[in-house]
């Protein structure tokens, strides 16, 4: 049975990227996931060689069907193996636009992930829900699979005041989504001040559903240490490669959840 991934500001996981180029380097980051005490294996298909290659024998506007069925059993393949460790697996395509690295259009981005929708085994799909074509029915379909969504948007160059924070972390719960998570980038103590004050209002009712907020880079490496304390149900932190600026070790992250208990 693959392991169930809840979010929950009473018990915020800690969340590693696996980031491996080949199914055996995907698989050894995962175990390391398990060794260090990482909670949730997010498997960054952006990353992942043979995925690329396969995407990348798109026909003249997007990806032809067996371009997108050999894509979904190479997923499935692997998610397999990975269902051994007896973690929960995320699964994220974290396009170009978003910081990844995969060019994909938003139709073919939409049509991979339903595709995978209840053919692979893992718990849930992080979902870009701003950018990708028809974010609701996107995420009714792996809903409706059994699988966890987790709607996200990431800024690698600003941090909005609070109440656009608020506002996005609205929009991406309205695509249906189990949870929205958040990445930005602060500047300094105000724009921190603002994710942190945004994450409490959304946690405590302004959004719909329980958050994640994370500040990239080193100004934001409170909100990877502490987010909890504001509401936010997770932290991505390292066990083996980073996928994002400013991700810390699972062994900092952890003692800092223990010193620091969620809000109540």
């Amino acid at each position: 049975m693959t392991p169930r991934l809840v979010f929950s500001p009473r018990h915020p996981l800690i969340i590693c990227p696996v980031t491996g180029g080949t199914a055996d380097e995907v698989l050894a980051q995962a175990e390391r996931v398990s060794d260090v005490g990482g909670e949730v294996i997010e498997w960054r298909l952006d990353h992942y060689l043979p995925l690329r290659k396969l995407l990348a024998a798109r026909g003249a506007s997007h990806l032809s069907d067996t371009a997108l069925k050999n894509a979904v059993q190479e997923v499935a393949r692997v998610c397999a193996e990975l269902a051994e460790i007896d973690l929960p697996v995320l699964l994220t395509l974290r396009s170009a636009a978003e910081g990844g690295q995969m060019e994909i259009s938003p139709t073919d981005y939409s049509r991979l992930l339903s595709a995978c929708a209840g053919q692979v085994a893992c718990a849930g799909f992080d979902v870009e829900a701003l950018r990708c074509h028809d974010a609701p029915a996107l995420v009714a379909a792996l809903r409706s699979a059994g699988h966890t969504v987790l709607a996200s948007h990431h800024d690698f160059v600003r941090t909005p005041g609070e109440e656009e924070i608020v506002s996005l972390l609205c929009a991406l719960a309205a695509s249906g989504a189990d949870a929205a998570k958040l990445a930005l980038t602060p500047q300094g103590p105000h724009d921190l001040l603002a994710l942190c004050t945004a994450t409490l209002r959304a946690s405590q009712g302004a959004c719909p559903v329980p958050v994640i907020t994370v500040g990239m880079g080193q100004a934001g490496a409170l909100t990877r240490l502490g987010g909890h304390l504001f509401g936010s149900c997770a932290s991505f932190a390292v066990a083996s490669a980073a996928s994002a600026p400013g991700q810390l070790p699972v062994a900092e992250v952890r003692r800092a959840f223990a010193l620091l208990p969620p809000a109540r």
